[in-house]
């Protein structure tokens, strides 16, 4: 069995750097990072893991997640660095791929991406996200991310996504049809994109 350890990275959770190695000597597998891009400040969605029904306040304050695993990266040698999850549906997929591949590269192919569509419908509309179709938003953004990562000119063109005659690169060091972690529901947030568990998921194959 493989255990990561999964964190909620803010200004008052301590340096990227110094968690990844910590858990790194006590023989953790994976470091998983967890995103939001952004917490409106009024919102109606009932959050489940709370008292209240209220996002943590923390939430707001989420680290850029490839940020903060670079610089868990340059502090470590070995143990996997995830992000879980990223929201792909809020994120541009070019730059995205450039920011995997590159961290990959310095890291040495430790990087798994671990994505999700989100739950949060108020983020999602500030990110510009059609909440109702966020799965097929989704799954044109892994599909756009694996061919900018498999070719040197790319076009893929879906109703979401579109990337024609790119090329983007640093490439992924492994095999672009292994890098995802995928998010699973809990029964009480249907097709929320919640993990059901502690881990992130379930790795892709």
């Amino acid at each position: 069995m493989k255990i990561g350890v999964s964190v909620f990275l803010t200004e008052q959770s301590g340096e990227p750097g110094a968690i990844a190695q910590t858990a790194e000597q006590l023989g953790f597998e994976s470091l998983w990072v967890a995103e939001h891009l952004v917490i409106p400040a009024a919102y109606t969605t009932y959050y489940p893991r709370s008292p209240d029904g209220k996002v943590p306040e923390f939430y707001a304050h989420l680290a850029d997640p490839f940020v903060a695993l670079a610089a868990a990266a340059q502090a470590t040698s070995t143990i996997k660095l995830g992000t879980g999850v990223c929201l792909l549906p809020e994120r541009d997929t070019i730059t995205t791929a450039k920011a995997v591949a590159t961290l990959d590269l310095y890291s040495k192919g430790r990087v798994i991406l671990g994505a999700g569509a989100g739950w949060f419908p108020e983020e999602a509309a500030i990110m510009g996200v059609n909440f109702n179709r966020r799965w097929k938003h989704l799954r044109e953004s892994i599909e756009a991310l694996r061919a900018l990562w498999s070719t040197d000119e790319t076009s893929y063109a879906g109703e979401f996504v579109t990337s024609r005659g790119s090329d983007s690169s640093p490439s992924r060091s492994r095999s672009p049809t292994r890098p995802f972690c995928s998010a699973r529901t809990t029964p009480n947030t249907p097709s929320s994109g919640w993990p059901s568990t502690p881990t992130a998921g379930v790795r892709a194959t």
